[in-house]
């Protein structure tokens, strides 16, 4: 804790961008396993006309989106996985063979987060294989654009 203090780091800041997701999360699922007819839509969005009916079909009519897609689950995982290898540090500095002091905790944390690249990706595909389509495609539209995102900071930080 002394040392988030000292270089002004939040711990929990990482979770702000899970934290804003989680909403959109819910709420793709909801609308894709109920539809949009509930009490009170007319009254809160009375702007809007309820459409009654949603089209699920996506993709020029060939995936449903209110169903299961193992396809989708598959691709989530797969971009999850490419972004968090691109994450990976590389390893300890060393000098004359032997780690530097300190260099334990930095081992143990190239462990844990090999373990994790492998482990977020199968759950997102298991997660992603018991839910409708829609929040897989959702899943995997997101990590895309934010393995471009990543892409193009490390490209500017390497011409920089």
């Amino acid at each position: 804790m002394e040392l988030y203090k000292e270089e002004k780091v939040n711990p929990f800041s990482s979770c702000a961008p899970l934290l804003i997701q989680m909403p959109i999360i819910i709420a793709v699922y909801q609308v894709f396993r109920h539809g949009l007819v509930s009490q009170g839509f007319e009254r809160l969005y009375a702007f809007v006309a309820n459409p009654g009916h949603i089209d699920t079909m996506a993709f020029f009519g060939t995936l449903d989106l209110s169903q299961r897609s193992i396809v989708l689950a598959v691709a989530a995982g797969v971009a999850q996985f490419f972004q968090s290898k691109m994450l990976i540090s590389a390893k300890p500095a060393q000098v004359n063979d032997k780690p530097l002091e300190g260099s334990k905790d930095e081992e143990m944390l190239a462990m844990m987060n090999k373990q994790m690249t492998y482990m977020m990706p199968a759950m997102t595909v298991f997660i992603g294989v018991s839910l409708p389509a829609g929040l897989s495609l959702y899943w995997f539209i997101s990590t895309a654009f934010m393995l471009v995102q990543q892409i193009l900071l490390f490209r500017q930080k390497q011409q920089a």
